[in-house]
């Protein structure tokens, strides 16, 4: 669905009849899985930032002269 919506460039519309199934169960569908996505993405974020936040804090700090 997320192909034929994004990269084809097809409405809901014209996905619901490529995949004969409703346009609400496509809309449904695509908020579902871009959301699933956002938090995987979110998810990563805050991991990464994570490391670099504890490997910044292992370094001894200096203080300004």
């Amino acid at each position: 669905m997320l192909t034929l919506l994004f990269y084809e460039k097809l409405t809901p519309t014209e996905t619901a009849r490529a995949l004969d199934c409703s346009v609400r169960e496509v809309v449904r569908t695509v908020e579902s899985r871009l959301q699933k996505l956002s938090r995987t993405v979110r998810l990563a974020l805050v991991a990464r930032n994570r490391g670099a936040v504890v490997a910044r804090d292992a370094e001894p700090r200096r203080r300004a002269a």
